[in-house]
C-alpha cells in the first residue's frame, strides 16, 4: 500500500524523502506543491527530478477528496458531501455570514453521543479521520469556490 503524503506533517515529509535517500528540503518541496499549488499528480512536480516523481508514484499517493453532492440553501449556506475510501460519507458546510466564510469539517465518521434529535448521533460511530481526510475536506471546498473567494474560519465537526 502507498503512503497518502497528506496524512504526513512537514517534518514526516522531510524524514519521508530522506528515506528514500534524498535530502529534507524535498520533503519541504513536495509540501509546496501539494498544499500551495494544489497539485495531485507528482508530473506537476516540475523543479523535482524525474527519477524521484517516480518514485513518489511507486511509493506514495497524493489523496483527494471530491464531492458528490453539492446542496446551497437560500442563505448561501452550502453543504458538501464527500465519499470515503471505505464507503462511508461526511459532510462539509461552508457558512457566509457578515464578510466571513466559515467552513465546517468533519472530524469522524459518526458520533458517540446517540442524540435523538439528530441523525448522525442516531448512526452511531464508525471511525475518526485521516489527518488526510479532515486536510482534503477544506482542500476540495477551496477548489469547489475558486479563487475569488477565501475560506476565513475553518470549525470542527464530530467530537461529541
Amino acid at each position: 500500500m502507498r503512503i497518502d503524503l497528506r496524512n504526513l506533517t512537514r517534518e514526516e515529509l522531510e524524514r519521508f524523502a530522506q528515506s528514500l535517500g534524498e535530502r529534507a528540503f524535498r520533503g519541504r518541496q513536495i509540501m509546496r506543491w501539494i498544499y500551495q499549488q494544489g497539485v495531485e499528480d507528482f508530473e506537476e512536480m516540475t523543479d523535482i527530478g524525474k527519477a524521484l516523481r517516480r518514485r513518489l508514484k511507486e511509493v506514495a499517493q497524493i489523496s483527494s477528496l471530491k464531492p458528490v453532492k453539492i446542496e446551497t440553501s437560500p442563505d448561501g449556506t452550502s453543504k458538501f458531501l464527500f465519499p470515503l475510501e471505505d464507503g462511508n460519507s461526511v459532510e462539509s458546510v461552508l457558512i457566509p455570514h457578515e464578510g466571513r466564510l466559515t467552513l465546517c469539517i468533519s472530524t469522524q465518521v459518526g458520533c458517540r453521543m446517540g442524540c435523538r434529535f439528530c441523525l448522525t448521533g442516531l448512526q452511531g460511530f464508525a471511525r475518526n479521520l485521516t489527518a488526510g481526510e479532515i486536510v482534503n475536506q477544506v482542500l476540495a471546498v477551496r477548489k469547489a469556490i475558486g479563487r475569488k473567494r477565501r475560506i476565513t474560519n475553518v470549525v470542527l465537526m464530530g467530537m461529541g
